[in-house]
């Protein structure tokens, strides 16, 4: 099943001279990640594969205008894929 984001960020490239991708952080599960940006729902890890659609953006971004923007902590301060609770 195909990400919503991917397939947003495919018709970016399209059409966009530069791309900035915000919230695109694998998703773990861990305490306090959320699912999605936009809501509270429940995440869930079978459906897609995170790790795998971060590793495509990274390649993306080294060869493409595409920057992925880091989540931020409650400090402020960018929160590195797979390490925790984080705010996009």
């Amino acid at each position: 099943k195909p990400m919503t984001g991917w397939t947003t960020a495919m018709v970016a490239l399209q059409m966009c001279d530069r791309v900035d991708l915000y919230g695109f952080m694998p998703y773990t599960g861990a305490r306090g990640q959320r699912y999605h940006y936009f809501d509270k729902v429940a995440g869930m890890t079978k459906v897609h594969s995170f790790d795998m659609a971060f590793e495509v953006f990274q390649l993306l971004a080294s060869h493409w205008p595409v920057r992925i923007v880091p989540a931020r902590g409650p400090s402020g301060a960018a929160v590195e894929p797979g390490a925790g609770a984080y705010e996009p």
